[in-house]
């Protein structure tokens, strides 16, 4: 059975909140969810990437394309990480924000940005993936499918 996103626990409230706190804590409950999908789409392009720099390695026979020191590679996955949890807190900021003006618009502020916000999380975490997968097939193409 597929899941049903418009009715979906994860993109609906249950009664409209009634305090910061509880706008706050809708938030704060999907905060590992998030985590989990963003994060998922993180390892996959980092996975393409390192098959990407391996394979390049053993058809080119020359230095991998890793930072120098390697550890920049770690620090910039915790960075993303720190960053996408930042932008993730912009959620429930906003809609306290736009809920001193009218909470009604500021429910359905909540469910939207949530969508989006995840949406297009995870397709900048795989955005990684289909630069190195696509410079990476391009550049296999040759040794994959002769021609050379």
């Amino acid at each position: 059975m597929l899941l049903n996103l418009k009715t979906s626990v994860l993109f609906t409230r249950e009664k409209p909140a009634t305090s910061a706190g509880e706008v706050i804590a809708w938030w704060e409950a999907r905060r590992p969810i998030y985590n989990l999908l963003v994060g998922s789409a993180g390892l996959f392009s980092c996975m393409v990437a390192a098959i990407d720099v391996l394979a390049s390695h053993y058809f080119h026979s020359g230095d991998a394309a890793l930072p120098n020191p390697p550890l920049f590679v770690f620090l910039g996955i915790f960075f993303y990480g720190f960053a996408a949890n930042l932008c993730y807190t912009g959620g429930w900021l906003a809609e306290l924000a736009v809920r001193k003006f009218s909470s009604a618009q500021s429910e359905r502020l909540a469910i939207l940005s949530f969508k989006f916000g995840l949406a297009f999380s995870i397709l900048l975490s795989l955005f990684p993936a289909f630069i190195f997968g696509g410079f990476g097939l391009i550049a296999a193409w040759p040794h994959i499918f002769g021609g050379r």
